[in-house]
C-alpha cells in the first residue's frame, strides 16, 4: 500500500490531521460510523447516515439538455461532442450506443417502416393485427365455459382504455 506525504497534502487536510493526533482520534469526526451493516432485527431503526440525495422542494426540476453528449464509434473508442454541429460532424461511423449494444426494437421497426410507403405501412399494421388476434383466439382453445364466462364477465364491464 502507498503511503501519503503530508506535505502534498493541502493545507487544510494537514491541519485536520495535526488536529485529529493531538485529540488522539483517527477520524475528525467525534463517534464515526464503524457498523454499517444492516440491524439483525428488521425492526430496528437504521440510524446511520444513507447517503441517498434526496429531492427537495426547493430544487428545481429536472430538465433534460441534449448537450453535452457521448458518441461511440464502430471501433469502440467513445468522444463528447458539445453541439449538434459537432455530432453531424463526427460522420455515420459515430453513434449514442457503444459497438455491439443491440438496438432497441422499436428503433429497429421505426427505421424499416420509414422505408415503406403509407399504404404499405397499414398493410403492415393491419396484419399485425389480424396476427394479434389470431394468437389470442388460439389461446381460447384450452379455456372451459365456466372460465370464458368469468373473462367475458370481468372484461366487458370494464371500459377500454383509450391509448
Amino acid at each position: 500500500m502507498a503511503q501519503i506525504n503530508i506535505e502534498d497534502l493541502p493545507q487544510e487536510l494537514q491541519d485536520l490531521l495535526a488536529r485529529t493526533k493531538e485529540q488522539g482520534q483517527r477520524s475528525p469526526i467525534a463517534k464515526p460510523l464503524t457498523d454499517l451493516r444492516e440491524p439483525s432485527d428488521p425492526k430496528k431503526r437504521i440510524n446511520r447516515p444513507t447517503f441517498f440525495f434526496e429531492m427537495g422542494p426547493d430544487l428545481p426540476p429536472y430538465k433534460h439538455q441534449e448537450y453535452p453528449k457521448v458518441l461511440w464509434h464502430q471501433s469502440g473508442t467513445d468522444t463528447v461532442v458539445l453541439t449538434r454541429e459537432a455530432e453531424q460532424a463526427m460522420g455515420p461511423d459515430w453513434g449514442p450506443l457503444p459497438p455491439g449494444t443491440p438496438p432497441e426494437v422499436a428503433d429497429v421497426v421505426k427505421a424499416e417502416l420509414s422505408t415503406l410507403t403509407p399504404e404499405e405501412q397499414a398493410m403492415v399494421f393491419e396484419a399485425h393485427r389480424k396476427a394479434r388476434l389470431d394468437s389470442l383466439m388460439r389461446k381460447f382453445d384450452g379455456l372451459t365455459d365456466k372460465e370464458l364466462d368469468a373473462i367475458e364477465a370481468a372484461t366487458l364491464t370494464k371500459k377500454p382504455k383509450k391509448g
